[in-house]
């Protein structure tokens, strides 16, 4: 279960070898015998198929049999006593990849990987990197729906300067009304303006 439940970090699939990553991240008492030794893990993987958990797809690749079987392995995952290690451990997995994607795509889930891990600075100015990138890219409905996130992480700890606050959520309004959602964009640039004009009075004032 614990093994399973990290793969859940990987995506809707996942191989063995960031698995094998995870599985020596340490910290959970109920599994104290789980390491990164490949001979077990290709066994509890063999286990996990025979009942139904989970479906080989070739090339040392499986998935969840089902996204609800996922979705449970996920709560179980989020549960774990050491869920901050294993994000900080499975953002390290991808940060290569994340930094180097124009799409911003693999920027979003290291981001959320560190905000799981508790490094939410670091989330937040990566993830503001990931939302230029799928802004460039045309990606407006992802967009809109990552900045939506980074908003409500920066409401929760209050983090960010007033200049990328007011560019977060001027990018927002942007991806809202090229996403069809004129409301919402309104909304976002209206907020985009208060935060500019709160900064000027405070800079006035001092």
């Amino acid at each position: 279960r614990s093994a399973l439940s990290r793969a859940t970090l990987l995506g809707r699939s996942f191989k063995i070898r960031p698995l094998l990553h995870l599985c020596g991240v340490p910290g959970d008492p109920k599994a104290p015998k789980l390491t990164s030794d490949r001979e077990m893990l290709e066994g509890l993987i063999e286990q996990a198929v025979n009942s139904g958990l989970a479906v080989e797809q070739g090339a040392g690749r499986w998935r969840f049999s089902h996204d609800l079987i996922r979705s449970q392995l996920r709560k179980a995952c989020r549960a774990l006593p050491n869920w901050p290690e294993l994000n900080r451990a499975a953002a390290g997995l991808r940060i290569g990849r994340a930094e180097s994607d124009p799409s911003g795509i693999e920027l979003e889930v290291v981001a959320r990987h560190f905000w799981e891990a508790g490094e939410k600075r670091r989330a937040l100015g990566m993830g503001l990197d990931g939302l230029n990138r799928l802004h460039s890219a045309g990606l407006m409905g992802h967009a809109t729906s990552f900045a939506r996130r980074l908003l409500r992480w920066n409401e929760e700890c209050l983090m960010l300067a007033p200049d990328d606050e007011g560019e977060l959520r001027l990018l927002a309004s942007i991806a809202a009304e090229h996403a069809g959602q004129p409301q919402e964009a309104e909304k976002y640039a209206r907020e985009a303006a208060n935060v500019a004009r709160n900064d000027e009075l405070d800079a006035l004032g001092a």
